[in-house]
């Protein structure tokens, strides 16, 4: 059993505050809570994986959790997600979000707290991530939970497969070949 599994057994951790502020609980991600996390993401403006690609890369070796809150009035709610891959040497973390309403609260922090704990688990020496140069709150959760920005590394991509506007629609974009003349 890993730290998630601990914590997330703790019932007294899931009870609701009396100061009406629902209880959280990190655990890991079960298949049900898609729907959930999908949300979460389109909420949060994120190009959201399909939940073949969170199954594909929970299968390769990376894992999901998820923030569970308990309501005052009894409702379970997931309000947070963050996903994780490696290469075998380090871990890459996707898409830690928290739903909006939610924010402000420690989910954040404790959802990348837990993800180290099982990344080290797991026997990987370091971990990484991307975030959008406008994102200054996350860059200031990172720098107050001791990450650093790299000076050495760029971004580079290629997209092999094209998606519309859309955040929920994929489409194969079809190139022409330049004609010859």
């Amino acid at each position: 059993m890993n730290a998630t599994e601990e914590k997330s057994s703790s019932d007294a951790d899931m009870e609701p505050d009396k100061h009406c502020r629902p209880r959280v609980s990190i655990r890991p991600y079960s298949e049900g809570d898609y729907p959930a996390m999908h949300a979460i993401w389109i909420e949060a403006e994120l190009y959201p994986f399909t939940e073949i690609e969170v199954d594909r890369l929970l299968k390769s070796g990376g894992g999901a959790l998820v923030a569970e809150a308990i309501t005052p009035a009894g409702e379970t709610l997931i309000v947070g997600t963050l996903l994780w891959s490696h290469n075998g040497q380090a871990a890459w973390l996707w898409k830690l979000a928290v739903a909006p309403h939610h924010r402000n609260r420690g989910i954040a922090r404790r959802m990348l707290r837990q993800v180290e704990q099982d990344v080290v688990a797991a026997g990987l020496s370091g971990v990484g991530l991307l975030t959008r140069e406008t994102n200054t709150a996350a860059q200031s959760l990172y720098t107050r939970e001791g990450w650093k920005q790299s000076a050495v590394h760029q971004f580079w991509g290629k997209r092999l497969i094209g998606h519309s506007a859309e955040p929920n629609s994929r489409e194969t974009k079809t190139q022409k070949e330049p004609s010859e003349c």
